[in-house]
């Protein structure tokens, strides 16, 4: 476990996490059903419901934390290879 630890770069899973944060803000809604919102890049992780808002704001929307995760996954996934990729082109 612990040399687990040590191969993963946290800078990366910061970035990672900052990017699939930015990318649910700036990415289009997904109108699912009669009064609800989809968000999430390059899955769908939240979901907001048009309720009325006067009961409870917490009761208007959906966090899915398994899929949120692997959106995170994915990015991090994406940038090391990518890194990988530009160190083998210009090395």
């Amino acid at each position: 476990m612990n040399k687990f630890l040590k191969k993963i770069n946290f800078k990366y899973i910061t970035i990672s996490i900052l990017i699939v944060i930015l990318l649910t803000y700036f990415s289009p809604l997904k109108a699912i059903g009669n009064n609800s919102l989809q968000a999430g890049f390059p899955l769908k992780f939240l979901v907001v419901y048009e309720r009325n808002f006067n009961i409870n704001l917490f009761s208007s929307f959906d966090f899915d934390l398994g899929i949120f995760i692997l959106n995170i996954f994915i990015i991090y996934i994406l940038i090391i290879l990518s890194k990988n990729l530009i160190n083998k082109k210009f090395n």
